[in-house]
């Protein structure tokens, strides 16, 4: 393989540097160029600390990432390209796709010839190991540790699909971030209104440089004629049609079953622990296609967190499934039993027989207890769970009423108030240190003392938790509804299949399962 010269290289990097469209005209072929668009996205990235991008789908979100992460590392020695996607596959089979194909039509391989490009990683060299790209999932946070670059040297994190990526994974990143030409990069389609990537384009815009590139606007006309066909099959005010290719945030609230407003209050609630509560596990199995395999772990009123996975063949999938029961051992677990599902739930309950966990098949087309009103068992168990979400919803606003009438009696200043429910906010919800609770602790002995009565009051108080976990919620609140031809109510779901609320959905439709199978706890909530 031919090498360019050092000094050749040394007269490019000085160019490149300050100029990341001139690295991609004088290493890419024509074909490969960055579009006018993606071109000044990648100027913003070197101009700006942070940058956010909501696009319509199609746009080249990927590709412009890869453009920056290897403009970025190619450009600056000892730095750190760090890349995150909500879950592995789409690690791989995202910007890491792209950067792999754009490194091997380029003359990179000639100007840095030791350098290995791998399916998630650039290695440079032996001697510099701090200097590489890496590529990690989100699905755990634990991914980000010892991913700091060299001592005085700056980094580029770039996030996929940022509607997914959990608040705290976006927190935890601004470690790496402390030398001054260090950037912050996130790129996705939209969801609904909430979490960070969202209130990047809102509450928090200041801190960012923001674009927005919809599909009915694009420079394409076929593009442009693409969308206009859709938006018209589809109703221009249907939520995901607006998400997807006019790159809104919504859905949250607009015609859903479950609206973000009662959602929102179980976010991380704290809710003190009942010795009655069973541990109940759904799994909504995928086979090889997009969908996911979602695995629910759920512990009375609490959705303790979720498993998922894509791609895998069904008996592993299986497999997956049969020794996360055996781990957590709850006392019944809920499957799917639809399509593909109807073998999992024979082959794990095979397994299992020697046990006392209880295995039971769930079908959302079966008939409902509530024949009259509802089209089928989803419909039914979908408007439950959005009563839990109300429930707990309207106890939250009503004890959070009862603390500002009684603290207004204090007299207190705005300051003091706004101290007062930052405080009873850390103590029920959230994973606060006793340090991070006392930091906040009102000076008003009467008022500390009245938002400690109402927090043990909220943490006894009905309603359900769940984790701050982007794709349930997002999904949770995506649902709509519809009349049947016999004018029964039934669940719409949204185009993306809603693995993740499927699954939270059956976890907590486990507990009407009861009463028709011998010798079965039902979980109290």
């Amino acid at each position: 393989m031919e090498v360019i010269s050092r000094d050749a290289v040394a007269g490019l990097l000085e160019k490149w540097y300050h100029d990341p469209v001139a690295f991609c005209h004088d290493v890419f072929p024509r074909e490969e160029w960055p579009r006018p668009q993606q071109c000044e996205i990648l100027d913003a990235i070197w101009r700006n600390p942070a940058t956010v991008v909501a696009a319509h789908r199609g746009w080249g979100k990927s590709r412009t990432e890869a453009f920056a992460a290897l403009a970025f590392i190619c450009t600056r020695a000892n730095s750190l390209v760090f890349t995150i996607a909500p879950r592995w596959d789409q690690v791989t089979q995202g910007v890491w796709v792209d950067i792999r194909h754009l490194w091997a039509v380029s003359k990179l391989p000639k100007i840095f010839p030791s350098w290995r490009v791998l399916t998630h990683e650039i290695q440079t060299h032996p001697l510099t190991p701090k200097w590489r790209a890496v590529g990690v999932a989100a699905s755990e946070v634990q991914n980000i540790e010892g991913k700091h670059p060299a001592a005085g040297r700056p980094a580029l994190v770039l996030g996929d699909e940022c509607k997914a990526i959990p608040d705290e994974f976006r927190e935890s990143v601004k470690g790496m971030l402390k030398h001054p030409e260090s950037r912050f990069v996130g790129i996705g389609t939209p969801g609904i209104p909430f979490g960070w990537f969202y209130e990047a384009f809102t509450t928090r815009r200041r801190g960012y440089k923001t674009f927005q590139f919809r599909g009915d606007t694009s420079p394409d006309p076929e593009v442009r004629a693409h969308v206009q066909k859709i938006g018209d099959d589809a109703g221009w005010d249907d939520p995901f049609f607006r998400q997807q290719w006019l790159a809104e945030f919504t859905g949250a609230d607009e015609g859903v079953i479950i609206p973000l407003k009662i959602v929102t209050p179980a976010i991380r609630r704290r809710l003190e622990f009942s010795p009655v509560w069973r541990k109940v596990m759904s799994v909504d199995p995928a086979g090889k296609g997009s969908d996911h395999t979602v695995v629910t772990y759920r512990l009375g009123p609490v959705t303790i967190k979720q498993k998922a996975w894509q791609g895998w063949d069904i008996i592993k999938s299986e497999r997956e499934v049969i020794a996360l029961i055996l781990e957590w051992k709850p006392e019944r677990v809920i499957i799917d039993e639809g399509g593909l599902g109807e073998g999992v739930v024979s082959h794990v309950r095979d397994a299992l027989k020697d046990t006392d966990i209880e295995i039971v098949g769930y079908r959302g087309g079966a008939k409902p207890h509530d024949k009259e009103r509802y089209e089928n068992r989803k419909a039914e168990d979908v408007h439950a769970l959005r009563e839990r979400y109300k429930e707990g919803a309207e106890f939250v606003e009503k004890v959070h009423a009862e603390l500002r009438g009684r603290l207004l009696q204090l007299n207190p200043s705005p300051e003091a108030v706004t101290r007062t429910f930052d405080y009873l906010h850390r103590l029920t919800y959230g994973s606060f240190t006793p340090e991070q609770i006392a930091a906040v602790r009102p000076g008003s002995p009467e008022a500390a003392a009245l938002a400690d009565e109402i927090a043990a009051k909220l943490r006894k108080g009905p309603g359900i938790s769940i984790p701050n976990e982007p794709n349930l919620i997002g999904q949770t609140c995506s649902w709509t509804a519809d009349r049947s031809k016999a004018n029964r109510t039934m669940v719409i779901d949204p185009d993306d299949s809603p693995d993740y609320a499927d699954s939270d959905m059956m976890a907590y439709a486990a507990d009407t399962f009861g009463s028709s199978l011998k010798g079965t706890t039902i979980s109290v909530v």
